[in-house]
Order: structure tokens, then sequence, then C-alpha cells
């Protein structure tokens, strides 16, 4: 498997994750690639310049504002797809992803 081939496994793995709201996704990640997690969070910095954290971050809070947009939900209803403990988490968070 190439270098490119295992990234796109990785990237593919994280947004099935994010859309099943698994909660641990950098360790998941890592056990479904076969590597540790700071192999993992090392080899995607290099791949990306953007942690691995940051990343999934940002996925977490596309996702959760497309199913609100999708299926018209409040916030309150989308809050733990993105991971976040409570509403006003969420909202701090999402004006800096736009």
């Amino acid at each position: 498997m190439t270098l490119q081939e295992k990234f796109d496994s990785i990237m593919n793995s994280i947004e099935s994750l994010v859309g099943v709201g698994e909660e641990d996704i950098p360790n998941a990640v890592a056990r479904e690639a076969g590597l540790n997690l700071r192999q993992l969070a090392d080899s995607f910095q290099f791949m990306t310049d953007m942690t691995l954290i940051k990343y999934i971050r940002r996925r977490r809070l596309v996702h959760a504002l497309d199913t609100r947009i999708a299926l018209g939900l409040p916030v309150e209803e989308v809050v733990s797809i993105a991971g976040f403990s409570d509403a006003a988490a969420f909202s701090k968070k999402k004006p800096s992803l736009l």
C-alpha cells in the first residue's frame, strides 16, 4: 500500500467514525490503520499541516452543521454529534470554523 493509499484509508476512517458519532476517533483510527497514536498524529500532521485533533473537531462541526441544516434540528439536538458537552460550547466553536 502506498503512502497516499494509507492516507486515503485514514481519511475514510475518520469520515465514517464522525458520521456515527464515535467518541474516541483518534484511537479507533490508529487501531484500524495499524499505527500507534503518536505515529498517526505525526503522519497526519505531515500530510495535512494540521493536527489530527483539530481536523477531527472541524469534521465534527461540519457534520453537525450539515445535520442541523438537513434535518432542521435545533442546536441542542446536534451538539452531541459534534462531540461537545453542551450547546454553549458548540456555539462558541462554530464561528471559528466559518
